[in-house]
């Protein structure tokens, strides 16, 4: 880790302070690491989808108590994610939902990407389980992208499930609501 070291006038000591470090609030720092670390909201929840493949959408969890937003979030506009920055990011989704009346072959999501400024998206990857009529489903799952041009790049998540009448994506903002957590990670 590159250590830097500040000299200031008047000054007859000095500490070293590793690159990244968290200054504690009780030091004048804000507590906080660098990074960014989002917590967003399945909004709306979604019930007997018209389409098997429809996007996403999201709204900033309310109750997060884990963001930590030391710069600038990501943008979010209609499910569209776009970076702030270069860098590599995680994108945990936790994936939840019933249906009350059917089996459900597969049910998931794809993430999409888009190097074109959302012209046009490719699927870059799918996670699929299935649900067993009258049950319910959860799913967590980790994506790394890396973000080498923050004016052109975009991700988002698709749905992708059959048996769509009476299947429901837990959304909203309550305990069993489907989540995303985005992080930077350098």
């Amino acid at each position: 880790m590159p250590l830097t070291r500040v000299k200031s006038s008047g000054v007859t000591s000095g500490s070293f302070l590793a690159s990244g470090s968290v200054i504690p609030v009780s030091s004048g720092g804000t507590g906080r690491t660098a990074e960014l670390h989002s917590s967003w909201v399945l909004d709306p929840q979604i019930s007997s989808p018209g389409s098997g493949t429809q996007d996403l959408t999201w709204s900033k969890d309310p109750s997060s108590v884990t963001d930590n937003l030391n710069g600038t979030d990501v943008t979010m506009s209609s499910g569209v994610i776009t970076f702030p920055s270069t860098g590599l990011y995680r994108l945990e989704i936790e994936f939840q939902g019933r249906h009350p009346s059917s089996n459900v072959s597969y049910v998931g999501f794809t993430w999409e990407h888009s190097s074109n400024s959302g012209v046009s998206y490719s699927t870059v990857w799918r996670r699929l389980g299935s649900v067993m009529s009258g049950n319910y489903f959860y799913d967590f799952s980790k994506f790394h992208y890396n973000v080498t041009n923050a004016s052109t790049q975009r991700i988002k998540a698709k749905l992708y499930a059959t048996a769509l009448s009476g299947l429901v994506i837990d959304g909203g903002d309550s305990y069993t609501s489907t989540r995303l957590y985005i992080t930077k990670m350098s």
